[in-house]
């Protein structure tokens, strides 16, 4: 939180935890965390409820949540909940293919399923 406010970071990228330990960090209010304008998560989804809470808390105004693994060298999706209010939405979708990427889902024996099968 010290360099968040020494130098005056405009993004936090972690994981859920990363976040939650700061918003939860008791000296978090002796801060100035006002700079930080993106917040990116990956390794673990995120619960409405704490997306709710760091929008209310945190002066983050873009949140996005990404997936990847490290044998593709980095982010496959990304979703970006700015001003999204669908709940569903923001739960249910792991976000938009990165560019130049081209994805699908399979099933157990390796056969592509339809769109908004389970």
């Amino acid at each position: 939180m010290r360099a968040i406010q020494e130098e005056k970071c405009t993004a936090l990228i972690g994981a859920p935890i990363i976040f939650r330990d700061i918003l939860t960090h008791p000296d978090r209010k002796k801060y100035d965390l006002s700079s930080l304008v993106f917040g990116l998560s990956g390794a673990s989804s995120m619960h409405i409820d704490f997306l709710r809470q760091l929008e209310n808390e945190f002066p983050i105004t873009r949140m996005a949540q990404a997936y990847g693994m490290t044998e593709t060298a980095g982010i496959i999706t990304c979703s970006m909940w700015a001003g999204d209010n669908d709940d569903k939405r923001r739960l249910s979708s792991i976000g938009q293919p990165m560019p130049g990427l081209e994805l699908k889902v399979v099933d157990q024996q390796g056969k592509t399923v339809p769109i908004g099968a389970s």
